[in-house]
């Protein structure tokens, strides 16, 4: 009998949770961290682009560590809240913000390169065209690029090497950012299944 009377005590303490004012006041809490979290990413990210720049030596350019260190830092304070909806919102806005910000400020930067590195092989080279295998049409800015820099030791055997070197980085920002984003999914599902073990909303999401 007292077994009973504790199960009832128990499953009426967890209605009265469920539908108090304390899970009330939750529910509000995660909407407005959920808002402040987008903001801070969007934001953030803003000033990543604004700040993208080619790095000497490096192999890529700026905005592609700086994005994805903002977005692992958001994806994981998701994670520890520990609520399934405000994780799901925050890997959703994740997406956004690769599918938008990031890959309008990949294909700028591209353009850009592929502008510097077509007058560094004119340069090099009188009135080059900067075009291989006799006019090859590109297909977009990765391909112009690469197009590019097939003629660029010409302009670099002239001193130009930072051509080259924004032109390199440019098509590095795609392949790098392409295994950054499957280990901000890895470390996120990871993080997913020691918070919520079985239910692995940030694997339904990022899926």
């Amino acid at each position: 009998a007292s077994n009973d009377a504790d199960e009832s005590l128990c499953d009426r303490f967890a209605r009265s949770l469920s539908s108090g004012s304390l899970h009330c006041m939750l529910r509000e809490l995660n909407a407005y961290y959920a808002s402040l979290e987008e903001l801070y990413m969007e934001s953030t990210v803003a000033m990543a682009v604004a700040m993208n720049a080619s790095v000497g030596g490096s192999v890529t350019s700026s905005v592609v560590d700086d994005v994805f260190y903002i977005l692992k830092k958001s994806g994981r304070r998701a994670v520890a809240t520990g609520n399934a909806q405000c994780l799901c919102a925050v890997l959703s806005n994740i997406n956004n913000v690769l599918c938008n910000q990031y890959m309008q400020e990949l294909n700028r930067f591209s353009q850009s390169a592929a502008s510097a590195a077509a007058a560094a092989a004119k340069l090099g080279e009188d009135g080059a065209s900067g075009t291989s295998g006799g006019g090859r049409a590109a297909s977009g800015p990765m391909a112009t690029v690469y197009d590019l820099l097939l003629h660029l030791p010409d302009a670099s055997q002239s001193g130009d090497y930072e051509a080259s070197e924004v032109a390199a980085q440019s098509l590095n920002n795609y392949d790098v950012s392409s295994e950054y984003v499957q280990k901000l999914r890895d470390e996120l599902e990871k993080c997913s299944r020691e918070v919520f073990g079985g239910n692995q909303p940030a694997e339904a999401q990022l899926s």
